[in-house]
């Protein structure tokens, strides 16, 4: 999976999750390392940190 698939669907699971999820639930419905998506989410420009750690950790979809 390329770099951009993997935002595209990070992109798509956190609309599904009403703009707004845990990294342990991405994980749980495309099946990636949570490592792997916490360094992704952490270069996407459309997309915050809000609270937690590690598999715990909150993001949401930019407005």
């Amino acid at each position: 999976m390329t770099a951009t698939q993997r935002k595209t669907l990070i992109r798509s699971i956190l609309k599904e999750c009403g703009g707004e999820t845990s990294i342990k639930e991405i994980s749980e419905r495309t099946g990636l390392n949570v490592n792997g998506l916490s360094q992704t989410l952490g270069v996407m420009s459309d997309v915050r940190y809000l609270r937690g750690r590690g598999r715990d950790a909150v993001w949401r979809l930019s407005e």
